[in-house]
């Protein structure tokens, strides 16, 4: 699964839905910053900081199974940006819409 699902770490987001109030949310953790989106966050019409909430990134040194492969394949490859993304995606995110905090990872995999 995180074999094809890895691709939205190379671009710095993924489309996930939140669990509980189920709306449409982009997380990102790159280049626009570090946070979870209730809508479009680029562009005309982009949600401004209100509909945004910051993600809490995973403590490298916590992770385990395929977040704590990953992480140590990126950092030992010299690949700095990807682990820092990593810690985001095996980290928690809250929906600006309901104030729910969910696991990112969970959501990536449900998709």
């Amino acid at each position: 699964m995180w074999s094809r699902e890895l691709e939205g770490v190379c671009d710095e987001e993924y489309e996930l839905d939140c669990p509980a109030c189920g709306g449409g949310l982009f997380v990102a953790f790159g280049s626009y910053g570090t946070f979870a989106a209730a809508g479009d966050y680029v562009g005309r019409g982009a949600v401004g900081e209100e509909g945004r909430a910051e993600l809490a990134p995973a403590d490298p040194d916590r992770l385990e199974g395929v977040g704590a492969r990953l992480h140590r394949a990126a950092v030992g490859a010299g690949r700095t940006q990807v682990a820092r993304a990593l810690t985001y995606v095996f980290g928690e995110g809250r929906c600006p819409s309901c104030d729910v905090v969910f696991s990112v990872r969970e959501q990536v995999e449900q998709r």
